[in-house]
Protein backbone atom coordinates (compact mmCIF):
# COMPACT_ATOMS: atom_id res chain seq x y z
CA UNK A 1 0.00 0.00 0.00
CA UNK A 2 1.16 3.62 -0.83
CA UNK A 3 1.50 6.12 2.07
CA UNK A 4 2.59 9.69 2.01
CA UNK A 5 5.50 11.98 2.60
CA UNK A 6 3.97 12.76 6.28
CA UNK A 7 2.69 9.12 7.34
CA UNK A 8 6.11 8.56 6.10
CA UNK A 9 7.49 10.78 8.81
CA UNK A 10 4.42 10.01 11.31
CA UNK A 11 5.44 6.25 11.31
CA UNK A 12 9.45 6.71 11.79
CA UNK A 13 8.63 9.15 15.08
CA UNK A 14 6.03 6.20 16.69
CA UNK A 15 8.81 3.67 15.78
CA UNK A 16 11.16 5.66 17.39
CA UNK A 17 9.07 5.21 20.82
CA UNK A 18 8.89 1.84 19.98
CA UNK A 19 12.45 0.93 20.27
CA UNK A 20 13.22 -1.80 22.93
CA UNK A 21 12.50 -0.92 25.54
CA UNK A 22 9.34 0.92 24.44
CA UNK A 23 8.09 3.67 26.35
CA UNK A 24 5.02 3.82 28.93
CA UNK A 25 5.13 -0.12 28.81
CA UNK A 26 4.44 -0.23 25.11
CA UNK A 27 1.44 1.46 25.82
CA UNK A 28 1.50 3.68 22.84
CA UNK A 29 -1.85 4.71 20.60
CA UNK A 30 -1.52 6.15 17.15
CA UNK A 31 -4.21 7.33 15.40
CA UNK A 32 -4.71 3.84 13.65
CA UNK A 33 -6.54 3.25 16.99
CA UNK A 34 -9.50 4.02 18.77
CA UNK A 35 -9.30 7.05 21.03
CA UNK A 36 -10.25 5.92 24.60
CA UNK A 37 -9.51 6.90 27.63
CA UNK A 38 -6.65 5.57 29.44
CA UNK A 39 -7.30 1.95 30.91
CA UNK A 40 -7.80 2.61 35.22
CA UNK A 41 -5.19 -0.74 34.92
CA UNK A 42 -2.56 1.15 33.08
CA UNK A 43 0.03 3.27 34.61
CA UNK A 44 1.11 5.39 31.67
CA UNK A 45 0.58 5.88 28.01
CA UNK A 46 1.45 8.17 25.19
CA UNK A 47 -0.72 8.86 22.42
CA UNK A 48 0.42 10.41 18.86
CA UNK A 49 -1.44 12.46 16.39
CA UNK A 50 -0.45 14.20 13.17
CA UNK A 51 -1.96 17.25 13.95
CA UNK A 52 -1.20 19.30 10.69
CA UNK A 53 1.44 19.73 7.64
CA UNK A 54 1.80 22.80 6.27
CA UNK A 55 3.96 23.46 2.97
CA UNK A 56 6.45 26.17 3.06
CA UNK A 57 6.10 29.00 0.28
CA UNK A 58 6.82 27.88 -2.97
CA UNK A 59 9.82 28.98 -4.97
CA UNK A 60 8.20 28.41 -8.44
CA UNK A 61 8.28 26.17 -11.15
CA UNK A 62 7.92 22.23 -9.84
CA UNK A 63 10.75 22.64 -7.32
CA UNK A 64 10.00 20.15 -4.19
CA UNK A 65 8.06 21.41 -1.44
CA UNK A 66 9.15 21.60 2.07
CA UNK A 67 6.74 20.48 4.75
CA UNK A 68 6.53 21.57 7.97
CA UNK A 69 4.52 18.83 9.67
CA UNK A 70 3.42 18.76 13.65
CA UNK A 71 3.42 15.78 15.63
CA UNK A 72 1.39 15.72 18.54
CA UNK A 73 2.21 13.27 21.58
CA UNK A 74 0.19 13.22 24.54
CA UNK A 75 1.74 11.75 28.00
CA UNK A 76 -0.31 9.97 30.43
CA UNK A 77 0.21 9.12 33.66
CA UNK A 78 -0.92 8.08 36.85
CA UNK A 79 0.06 8.07 40.60
CA UNK A 80 2.48 5.50 41.63
CA UNK A 81 1.60 4.32 45.24
CA UNK A 82 3.91 1.98 46.94
CA UNK A 83 6.97 1.76 48.94
CA UNK A 84 8.22 4.87 47.11
CA UNK A 85 4.94 6.85 45.65
CA UNK A 86 5.93 9.43 42.62
CA UNK A 87 2.90 11.80 41.71
CA UNK A 88 1.34 11.38 37.90
CA UNK A 89 3.22 14.87 37.88
CA UNK A 90 6.98 13.72 37.94
CA UNK A 91 6.05 10.83 36.30
CA UNK A 92 4.55 12.24 32.76
CA UNK A 93 7.57 14.52 33.15
CA UNK A 94 9.68 11.78 33.17
CA UNK A 95 7.86 10.04 29.93
CA UNK A 96 8.07 13.25 28.13
CA UNK A 97 11.26 13.79 29.05
CA UNK A 98 12.17 10.18 27.28
CA UNK A 99 9.91 10.78 24.23
CA UNK A 100 11.86 13.78 23.66
CA UNK A 101 14.84 12.03 23.66
CA UNK A 102 13.52 9.03 21.69
CA UNK A 103 12.68 11.92 18.34
CA UNK A 104 15.74 13.62 18.86
CA UNK A 105 18.09 10.65 18.79
CA UNK A 106 16.38 8.70 16.62
CA UNK A 107 18.64 8.18 12.82
CA UNK A 108 15.94 6.91 10.84
CA UNK A 109 13.53 9.76 11.73
CA UNK A 110 16.64 11.73 11.22
CA UNK A 111 17.13 10.45 7.61
CA UNK A 112 13.33 10.95 6.81
CA UNK A 113 13.18 14.54 7.75
CA UNK A 114 15.63 18.11 7.06
CA UNK A 115 15.01 19.50 10.51
CA UNK A 116 13.47 18.18 14.15
CA UNK A 117 12.92 20.94 16.83
CA UNK A 118 12.61 20.01 20.11
CA UNK A 119 8.90 20.02 21.34
CA UNK A 120 7.40 22.69 23.67
CA UNK A 121 5.46 20.86 26.77
CA UNK A 122 2.56 21.73 28.13
CA UNK A 123 1.27 19.98 31.42
CA UNK A 124 -2.43 19.74 32.11
CA UNK A 125 -4.05 17.70 35.73
CA UNK A 126 -7.42 15.86 35.49
CA UNK A 127 -9.92 17.39 36.80
CA UNK A 128 -11.64 14.52 37.84
CA UNK A 129 -9.23 12.02 38.41
CA UNK A 130 -6.37 13.71 40.04
CA UNK A 131 -4.33 10.88 39.96
CA UNK A 132 -3.37 11.13 36.46
CA UNK A 133 -1.29 13.61 35.10
CA UNK A 134 -0.55 15.05 31.42
CA UNK A 135 2.05 16.05 29.12
CA UNK A 136 1.42 17.52 25.65
CA UNK A 137 5.09 17.37 23.24
CA UNK A 138 4.44 19.24 19.59
CA UNK A 139 7.63 18.44 17.56
CA UNK A 140 7.68 19.85 14.17
CA UNK A 141 9.39 18.25 11.72
CA UNK A 142 10.55 19.51 8.26
CA UNK A 143 10.89 17.20 5.78
CA UNK A 144 10.13 17.00 1.50
CA UNK A 145 8.37 15.95 -1.56
CA UNK A 146 7.67 16.09 -5.15
CA UNK A 147 5.54 19.40 -5.76
CA UNK A 148 3.22 17.81 -7.17
CA UNK A 149 2.98 14.15 -5.47
CA UNK A 150 3.08 13.15 -2.01
CA UNK A 151 2.97 9.46 -2.39
CA UNK A 152 6.13 8.02 -1.49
Amino acid sequence: MSTTSQLLVYDALVAALNVAPALAGGNIKTMRDTNRAMDVEQASQIRAFLDQSLPSPLIGGSAPVDWSTRIRINCLARDVLGATPLKAFDVVSALAASVQQRVLESAALAALVMEVNPAPMQWAEDEFDTSLGACQCLFTLTHRAPFSNLIA
